[in-house]
């Protein structure tokens, strides 16, 4: 269900346009908004596990994708507690994860730090080792 509908311009992503293919875009894109958009009853684990199928990660690479995100965010002794348990920065990790579980081309973060310890603050992806370096 789409909230705002664009009035003017045009978004692709990896050449699916946001406006008529959006399940399609959406598949090259990860995205973390300003408040959690987490399921309350997931694990963490149970998070990276969803997030990487919807994303169409295949079977035989999911299982090394999870524990690998697991490990790189720093979310081990996190990974089988409930959403709903963690702290805010928790959280916060938990979302930055899921947004680049499956190794989107495009991610979006809006204030990913927000509510972090400033001295652990957030792993940079090995994948990924600018993008939360680099604000637009």
């Amino acid at each position: 269900m789409r909230v705002l509908y664009p009035n003017a311009g045009s978004i692709l992503v990896e050449g699916h346009s946001v406006s008529t293919d959006f399940a399609n875009a959406a598949k090259h894109l990860g995205c973390v908004t300003q408040h959690s958009t987490l399921y309350p009853s997931l694990s963490c684990i149970d998070h990276l596990r969803l997030f990487a199928r919807i994303r169409g990660v295949p079977a035989s690479q999911l299982e090394d994708l999870v524990q690998g995100t697991v490990a790189q965010m720093e979310l081990g002794p996190y990974r089988d507690r409930l959403a709903k348990n963690l702290s805010g920065g928790m959280k916060r990790k938990l979302c930055v994860a899921v947004a680049l579980i499956g190794n989107p081309e495009v991610v979006l973060l809006d204030e990913p730090s927000a509510g972090l310890d400033p001295v652990r603050s957030l792993p940079s992806p090995p994948n990924h080792p600018a993008v939360l370096k680099q604000p637009l």
